[in-house]
């Protein structure tokens, strides 16, 4: 691959380059992930960094945590969550439930800060209802006092996460989604039990802690979309 120039790069960005044999040379950082492959790359990534920079620390200045968690690149958002959290020691229950809520939506794998997610959850807080909406919480009290619940994962090692969903549909789905066999779990949680009901992603999205679910059984999912056998 060419080299690049590292000189004309930002000196705060010399040790987040990469250069994947795919995607070519990289700024990974935090905040920024851009190709660097070209002085007009460069260039770009120089720009963004600065403009992104200014932007965190107006963030830090306003108490704008929503926008500091934000800026960061979306594999990045939970550490700064923590950051708010534990450095700037942000605890108004009142934005930071909505902002929980936000970067759990926004969060691809919750699994991987499994244990951190579940401290997060486990918290005693008289507004922890402000992570949902007015309508998920309608949406949630209309719920049958005992939920059936399912979670679709590639992997046996994920069936003891936090994510369920009220549609099977939708765990087939997720257990569909690996070049080979998925699993689909089956259990019930009790209503007053679950922490959080989200259904903005069309999931139906029950939160809970694995203790909650009950009665699990698990069948075996062919995957890529093709058909279901039990295991």
């Amino acid at each position: 691959m060419t080299e690049i120039d590292i000189t004309t790069l930002n000196p705060d960005l010399w040790d987040y380059v990469t250069n994947d044999q795919v995607l070519g040379w990289r700024v990974v950082h935090p905040f920024l992930n851009l190709s660097v492959s070209d002085p007009a790359e460069i260039a770009t990534a120089n720009r963004a960094y600065t403009s992104r920079s200014k932007a965190l620390e107006a963030a830090i200045t306003n108490e704008d945590w929503h926008s500091f968690v934000f800026i960061h690149e979306r594999y990045q958002r939970f550490h700064a969550l923590m950051q708010v959290i534990e450095v700037y020691n942000y605890d108004d229950p009142r934005g930071l439930w909505p902002l929980i809520g936000d970067v759990w939506i926004d969060t691809e794998s919750s699994f991987r800060y499994r244990t951190e997610w579940i401290k997060l959850w486990s918290r005693q807080c008289a507004s922890k209802h402000r992570v949902m909406t007015k309508d998920e919480r309608k949406a949630l009290a209309a719920l049958p006092r005992t939920v059936n619940v399912w979670r679709g994962v590639s992997h046996l090692d994920f069936l003891q996460g936090l994510s369920w969903t009220t549609d099977r549909d939708k765990a087939i789905w997720f257990a569909k989604r690996g070049p080979s066999s998925g699993y689909l779990a089956s259990g019930t949680i009790r209503r007053n039990e679950v922490l959080a009901y989200f259904d903005g992603r069309n999931e139906s999205e029950i939160v809970a802690l694995p203790e909650s679910i009950r009665g699990i059984s698990i069948e075996q999912i062919v995957g890529r979309h093709r058909s279901a056998a039990a295991a």
